[in-house]
């Protein structure tokens, strides 16, 4: 039997014998005495032993390939789907010498084109719709990730935004005049002259003189550290002012006008205390003070110290504050009248020198106060507050009021 013949015989012997194969168990649909055995495993597997040849030792060779489409196609389906031999062949030709190959295959199924058709388009529409939901879902996260660059982006402007503002207040508070210190002050020449406490205007940039609520500008002609004496001008022409005393006197009565703690008790007019002169010298026994116990407080430095008479006999400067080891009642102090004298005249300034008078009462002399006492207001940057803060461990001229003053303004 010639190669071509044998094929087609078995083929042909395959699809006569198709109609009679067992749909479940193994069934020996075809023999080939010495050749071939051909079982029918299940719907779509077989199982096929090849008797020792040369020609169908090689399972997965051309003319066997055709041949088991064959046997697929005659069962309705389209070609071998799988071939595999069985796990108990052997790789080796001469080990089937005599004996049977077996090998298994499975078939493809035929698909109905309109089965196909529907797959396909059913495939097509889940891929679509796959398609549509990964690209709404890109949309969402583009969507997202744009909101959260814009949050950011506000977020940041809102930062920067802050920190220009932050910047520019500090700028324009480094910049802005605020009040950093405010004493007293009397008038003792009529061209605009007035005596205050070197501490008061200490620092300042500008003083500044409160007549008749008008703020007024002034210049600090001169000042004496050691003894607190400070000499301001303004320029205007005064028609009131103090005569200076000679000398104090032990025990004379006196008063004290000027204004103590009037941004705390927000109140700017003058205050008036009195009392007597305690002693003719301040604290170890420096004679260039003297002692009254008439109440003076914060603000009420540089202001006047009068006698009897409405004469200067000093300006008021500190009082004695009470400590754990000791309470203290009304020492207070201030520098006596005759080292402005000498500081006047040093400069050439005149000094009023008024016949001595009879005393006045009390309304008399308070009304002498309030017309020739003035409210000493120093101004500065607050830049250049912080830099005197900085080289100063303390500084007598800023009370408590000023610093509030400040902390409001930072605010």
């Amino acid at each position: 039997m010639t190669k071509l013949f044998q094929a087609k015989f078995l083929v042909l012997t395959f699809i006569m014998l198709i109609g009679s194969a067992a749909s479940s168990n193994e069934i020996l649909i075809y023999t080939e005495p010495n050749y071939y055995k051909l079982f029918r495993i299940n719907e779509d597997s077989y199982r096929l032993s090849f008797k020792d040849s040369k020609k169908y030792y090689r399972y997965d060779n051309t003319e066997i390939r055709l041949l088991l489409d064959k046997v697929c196609q005659e069962y309705n389906f389209s070609s071998v789907n799988t071939i595999s031999r069985a796990e108990r062949s052997r790789d080796n030709y001469d080990y089937y010498k005599g004996k049977y190959l077996e090998i298994y295959i499975s078939c493809k199924k035929k698909v109905d084109p309109v089965e196909l058709a529907k797959k396909l388009k059913q495939k097509e529409a889940d891929r679509l719709a796959y398609k549509k939901e990964q690209e709404k879902k890109e949309l969402k996260k583009r969507r997202a990730e744009a909101l959260q660059k814009r949050k950011e982006e506000e977020r940041k402007r809102q930062r920067a935004e802050q920190e220009r503002k932050k910047q520019q207040a500090i700028i324009d508070l480094q910049s802005k005049r605020i009040t950093i210190g405010m004493g007293s002050g009397f008038w003792f020449n009529t061209d605009g002259y007035f005596a205050t406490n070197h501490h008061v205007i200490e620092g300042c940039r500008t003083t500044q003189v409160k007549v008749d609520n008008e703020l007024l500008n002034s210049k600090i002609i001169s000042f004496d550290k050691i003894n607190d004496l400070a000499i301001g001008k303004v320029e205007k022409n005064i028609d009131s002012v103090f005569s200076l005393s000679s000398k104090p006197e032990l025990g004379e009565e006196v008063m004290v006008g000027g204004f103590p703690l009037s941004n705390v008790l927000q109140n700017d007019s003058i205050k008036i205390t009195r009392g007597i002169v305690s002693s003719l010298s301040g604290l170890n026994n420096n004679f260039s003070m003297l002692q009254i116990d008439a109440p003076i407080q914060q603000g009420n430095s540089g202001g006047p110290i009068i006698n009897s008479y409405g004469e200067v006999i000093g300006v008021a400067t500190s009082y004695l504050r009470s400590t754990k080891e000791f309470d203290t009642q009304n020492v207070n102090f201030g520098v006596k009248v005759n080292l402005l004298r000498n500081m006047s005249e040093s400069l050439g300034i005149s000094v009023s020198k008024l016949e001595k008078q009879k005393a006045k009462n009390s309304k008399q002399l308070a009304k002498v106060l309030e017309k020739n006492t003035v409210h000493v207001h120093c101004t500065n940057t607050y830049k250049e507050w912080v830099a005197l803060q900085n080289n100063q461990e303390s500084n007598a001229s800023l009370s408590e009021h000023i610093k509030l003053n400040l902390k409001d303004y930072m605010k």
